[in-house]
């Protein structure tokens, strides 16, 4: 049977799911323009080439050895040197028309903050920072599936290699996110530290929204 308080984490993510922000929404139904897509994928592309950092922030900061070996499986999907996930995002831009010297965007003042929470979250005590890469990572499998299905509807993409981050993602977070609920479920047990976890959840989660608040405000 599921942990009750890890039940009630999710039932909080779903209240705040990032796939009911409206630039998400928008691009579901094929109203984003491609020009904002482009201005998205240099933005996010911020998060995706720090997270392997954030991940390893955890991973040092986690007392437990069976706990350390988990993140290390998800780190090293990360940073597989075959096919790190940070290029598997830059066949996406590949894909969006934007040539790899174009990612070197300058950061957005949410994309900014954003970046700046997740590092500051994820140097906490180490079930925070599980916490903060939970609330992104429970995500990233449902919104993944949004993105490729409007890339396919709407924006004539069927470049394999261009959907590939997205295919990828859409079953490795399934497995990720259970590293950390693993993690919570079984060390956050006082009232306490139920409470720093429900409280990084949150604030990286509306870290994340804000990010979209800025992607939405400043592309569309």
């Amino acid at each position: 049977m599921k942990n009750g308080f890890i039940k009630s984490l999710e039932k909080e993510i779903q209240r705040k799911h990032l796939s009911k922000h409206e630039f998400y929404q928008l691009w579901n139904d094929g109203k984003v323009s491609m020009d904002a897509l482009r201005g998205y994928a240099r933005q996010y592309y911020k998060l995706v080439a720090e997270f392997p950092r954030l991940v390893s922030r955890v991973h040092s900061n986690t007392p437990y050895e069976e706990e350390r070996l988990m993140i290390l499986e998800n780190l090293n999907e990360e940073e597989n040197p075959k096919l790190p996930h940070s290029e598997l995002w830059l066949r996406f831009a590949d894909g969006l028309g934007l040539k790899r010297n174009e990612m070197d965007a300058q950061m957005l003042p949410e994309t900014k903050k954003m970046i700046k929470e997740m590092q500051r979250l994820s140097s906490n005590n180490f079930l925070e920072g599980a916490a903060a890469l939970l609330g992104y990572e429970s995500q990233i499998s449902e919104i993944a599936k949004l993105k490729m299905d409007g890339l396919k509807k709407y924006y004539g993409m069927k470049d394999a290699r261009a959907l590939e981050c997205f295919k990828v993602h859409y079953k490795v977070d399934i497995e990720h996110q259970k590293t950390w609920k693993k993690m919570i479920a079984k060390h956050a047990k006082t009232k306490a530290q139920k409470a720093r976890v429900r409280s990084s959840l949150n604030k990286s989660m509306k870290a994340m929204w804000s990010m979209l608040d800025g992607v939405y405000r400043e592309y569309c």
